[in-house]
């Protein structure tokens, strides 16, 4: 975080949710009205599914402004999470 006040960005392109950092600098950033953006290459057959686990990925991916994916099933993806076409 320490680097991310630093430079004061004006977006912020995360790699994604699995990592404890991601996820701080993804709630320093929504405090303070940065847009982010985040990546993403999973896809529903690399998943397990589980509802709480899934229910979080929601809830975070409907913090971001963005997204940029690595191929047609990795978007397909992120729309069964609830993120919409735009």
């Amino acid at each position: 975080l320490r680097q991310a006040r630093r430079h004061n960005p004006d977006v912020l392109m995360l790699t994604g949710y699995a990592d404890p950092a991601q996820v701080a600098l993804l709630f320093w950033a929504r405090l303070r009205a940065i847009p982010v953006v985040m990546q993403n290459e999973s896809t529903d057959a690399e998943q397990r599914h589980h509802v709480l686990r899934e229910t979080v990925k929601k809830a975070l991916l409907a913090q971001c402004r963005g997204f940029f994916t690595f191929g047609q099933r990795a978007t397909d993806y992120l729309r069964q999470l609830g993120v919409p076409t735009r």
